[in-house]
């Protein structure tokens, strides 16, 4: 059929605009998938379909000439595939603001999903079949769609033409020589006529596509009441279903009607997610398989119940943390050399008194060693003997810059004075991503971060920098390594803005950073801050919210699932001058929160109120760890949220 005889003419892929009416069931004749097809202009050609009417029969020996339609919805749809019908319906188009060229009339083809005219997961697929319509009821309406099998002939170009016509018919439209259409032999019978007869090897059945076969042993899954299932064509399944009476699904086994038996009660929900062929899943048959279920059983083949078979033996599972408390029996063997008898000479002749004076040397008191722990010690010994190295930098929690009353962000808290680093070069670009990996100093304190919140001045002001006269500025500690430099410090702030002060300052516009970058020589002179604190690498921010007490600000951050490295409730007691600490970086997250405060009150009430799930260091005298600033840490607490800390003293 010439395209001038099809009845619903369209138009290319990138057509403005729609003018005729189409009529609504259509055949797929062919799709887009990658940007190997000849019509493909650009990623948003993926997806689109060349349709034929499916009540005319219309075809095009070019398929690209064909009229097109986009899917109706990206989230959830499956592509057709090749003489599947859809319905096509028309709305408004993508091409609707005049300013852009458009018009807010115009309409473009959308498709929907396969009709389901065989009932079948695998593939709904109608050729056409117009050769056999005169002489029998169509195979249109059969599920198992087979080929003819030849054409024969006196005349071997007779037999072609009767070939490549039905092919035709079918929607190849370019008869045998189009590469979907499936192969036929050339044959001579003795009687001298031709034949063409249809070659049934497996690779030359029905093809749906250039590559996708249907699964000849694929059943439909069986519904459940209630249910909602989501198939492929090729077995992939998840399907949302309840408990009912035993067997209604692989999950409904061992059902009663006591809730309190242990034992699954209709209506318990599930959710299974499987690769298979069967009208049902099966978990020790299919290929592959999920379940999610509430209070469920599951029937599954075992190989065998005889634990002896597997040669292994059971142990109770212990926690990892339970496991490390245990501090191993040490032996430590004496010294001491083996006591040997002494024999010495005396002189009976001499009767003179001889003082014998004792001296008795008092031990040295054991002191407590408030940095000791049987793990790390374990490790520093591995290390010493080059069993282990370390290559990773270690960052500890930082104390952060304390916060004093008079800190009222009166100042820029920035100093400039680049004089004693006449041997760096210094790049102001305002595009940091432009920083090159040599050692410089970034000093433009206007480059933005993220969406554009915060700048560098806010994450490198310093009170204590500018009062010291220390410059805090990136890539200013580039000689302690490739984390250090600028490029490295700037994309970790940049990193620390997007996923969590981006995030905390949408929520609460009113939030500040009080430290964020420290160099090494700002660092060194903050009391009690750590030499490995994440400060340093530009990965960690103290921040406040004036107005808002720090418990809430720690607890949305959880609650709304903030990534993070570190989280830190740090000194409570100190009202509106405590802080948050947070920390980002790439790759796995430690996710630790902690709590850090000096009030001698506040330790034992969050230990008796969070008993095993909030802990204080302690010395192995019992007493509290005290740090340089009066301050204890409880590191890794379980709980979620803390509790305004007024509370509890």
């Amino acid at each position: 059929m010439s395209l001038n005889n099809i009845k619903n003419q369209g138009g290319p892929i990138s057509q403005q605009g729609i003018s005729k009416p189409q009529k609504s069931i259509k055949r797929v004749a062919d799709i887009i998938l990658n940007k190997d097809h000849p019509a493909y202009k650009n990623s948003n050609s993926i997806g689109t379909i060349f349709f034929e009417d499916e009540k005319t029969g219309e075809t095009s020996p070019n398929t690209t000439n064909l009229p097109t339609a986009k899917p109706i919805n990206l989230n959830n749809y499956t592509l057709p595939l090749i003489g599947e019908l859809v319905q096509i319906i028309q709305a408004t188009s993508g091409d609707y603001y005049p300013d852009l060229g458009g018009k807010s009339t115009y309409t473009s083809n959308y498709y929907t999903s396969t009709i389901n005219v065989h009932n079948n997961a695998g593939s709904n697929a109608l050729p056409l079949n117009t050769y056999s319509k005169k002489k029998r009821k169509t195979s249109e309406s059969e599920p198992n769609f087979t080929f003819q099998k030849e054409f024969k002939s006196s005349s071997r170009e007779i037999a072609r033409k009767q070939l490549n016509s039905y092919l035709r018919n079918l929607g190849y439209t370019s008869g045998t020589n189009d590469s979907n259409a499936p192969k036929y032999k050339l044959l001579q019978a003795s009687n001298g006529d031709y034949i063409f007869r249809l070659d049934d090897s497996k690779e030359n059945r029905a093809k749906l596509g250039k590559y996708y076969t249907q699964n000849p042993t694929q059943k439909n899954l069986n519904p459940t009441e209630g249910g909602t299932i989501i198939q492929g064509k090729n077995g992939q399944r998840i399907n949302f279903m309840t408990t009912g009476p035993i067997g209604t699904n692989p999950v409904s086994n061992n059902v009663t009607d006591d809730p309190n038996d242990g034992n699954p009660t209709i209506g318990n929900k599930a959710m299974v997610l499987s690769l298979g062929d069967g009208s049902q899943e099966n978990i020790t048959k299919d290929a592959a398989s999920i379940y999610i279920v509430e209070d469920n059983n599951i029937n599954i083949d075992v190989s065998s119940n005889n634990v002896d078979s597997l040669k292994s033996s059971y142990s109770p599972r212990e926690e990892p943390l339970e496991i490390i408390e245990k501090i191993p029996v040490s032996i430590i063997p004496d010294q001491s050399p083996s006591p040997t008898l002494q024999v010495e000479s005396f002189n009976f002749a001499n009767t003179s008194s001889i003082e014998v004076t004792e001296t008795l040397e008092s031990p040295e008191p054991e002191e407590d060693d408030p940095f000791s722990d049987p793990v790390f010690d374990a490790l520093d010994a591995s290390v010493s003997e080059n069993i282990l190295t370390f290559e990773e930098f270690n960052n500890d929690i930082s104390e952060g810059e304390y916060i004093v009353p008079e800190m009222e962000f009166s100042t820029d808290g920035l100093f400039l004075n680049f004089e004693n680093f006449e041997s760096t070069n210094t790049f102001e670009d305002a595009d940091w991503n432009n920083l090159p990996e040599s050692k410089v100093i970034y000093t433009n304190q206007n480059a933005s971060f993220g969406s554009g919140n915060f700048i560098l001045a806010q994450l490198v002001r310093s009170d204590t920098a500018k009062r010291e006269g220390i410059v805090n500025m990136p890539g200013v500690d580039h000689d302690d390594g490739n984390l250090f430099t600028a490029k490295s410090v700037m994309n970790a702030l940049n990193n620390l803005v997007i996923n969590c002060l981006d995030p905390i300052k949408t929520q609460f516009p009113a939030m500040r950073v009080s430290s964020g970058l420290r160099t090494g020589a700002l660092n060194a002179v903050i009391k009690g801050a750590s030499a490995t604190s994440e400060h340093r690498l530009g990965r960690a921010a103290d921040i406040q919210v004036p107005g808002t007490k720090t418990y809430e600000v720690f607890n949305w951050i959880i609650n709304n699932n903030i990534p993070f490295n570190q989280l830190v409730w740090e000194y409570p007691e100190n009202g509106g001058r405590s802080w948050v600490h947070i920390s980002y970086k790439t790759g796995t997250l430690k996710n630790n929160r902690t709590i850090c405060t000096g009030n001698n009150k506040l330790k034992p009430a969050l230990e008796e109120k969070y008993p095993g799930d909030v802990k204080f260091t302690r010395l192995n005298n019992g007493n509290y760890k005290i740090g340089s600033r009066n301050e204890t840490y409880a590191r890794y607490i379980k709980i979620l949220n803390v509790p305004d800390h007024e509370t509890l003293i």
